[in-house]
C-alpha cells in the first residue's frame, strides 16, 4: 500500500512544479524582452559615437582644407564601411575667423524609423589644434 501513496505524492509535485516553471518563463522572457530594447537602444548610441568620432578625425586630418574654404562648405563624409542603412553625418564650416575655423559635426542614425540626431561644434586654430 505504501507504493501506491509515493504514486499520488509524485503526482502532485509535478502537478505543483509545473506551473511554478511557467511562471520563472514568463518573468524570464520579460526580463529577456527588456534587455534586448537596452540593447538596441546601446547599438544606436554606440553608432552615433563612432560617426561622430570619425567626423572629428576626418576633421582633424583635413583642418588645413577647412580652414582654406567658405563659410557655410558641407561635407557628407562617406560612411559605407558602419554598413549603416539610414545614416549620415557631415561636417559643416559655421563660423570662420583669422584665428579659427568653426565646424559643426552633425552624425543621424535611423533604427526603426526613429530618427537619431547627434551634434558637436569644434574649434580649429591657424596651429591645427582642435578643441
Amino acid at each position: 500500500m505504501p507504493h501506491n501513496r509515493d504514486k499520488g505524492f509524485i503526482l502532485f509535485i509535478a502537478v505543483a512544479v509545473i506551473p511554478l516553471i511557467g511562471i520563472a518563463m514568463l518573468l524570464l522572457a520579460s526580463g529577456a524582452k527588456t534587455m534586448i530594447a537596452e540593447t538596441a537602444m546601446m547599438r544606436e548610441q554606440a553608432n552615433e559615437r563612432n560617426l561622430t568620432a570619425s567626423a572629428v578625425a576626418w576633421v582633424k586630418a583635413n583642418q588645413h582644407e577647412l580652414i582654406g574654404r567658405q563659410q557655410g562648405f558641407t561635407k557628407q563624409l562617406d560612411i559605407t564601411a558602419f554598413n549603416l542603412k539610414h545614416a549620415r553625418c557631415t561636417v559643416t564650416l559655421v563660423k570662420l575667423t583669422k584665428d579659427e575655423a568653426h565646424v559643426m559635426i552633425e552624425a543621424v542614425h535611423s533604427q526603426d524609423g526613429r530618427p537619431r540626431r547627434r551634434s558637436l561644434k569644434l574649434a580649429i586654430t591657424q596651429e591645427g589644434k582642435v578643441e
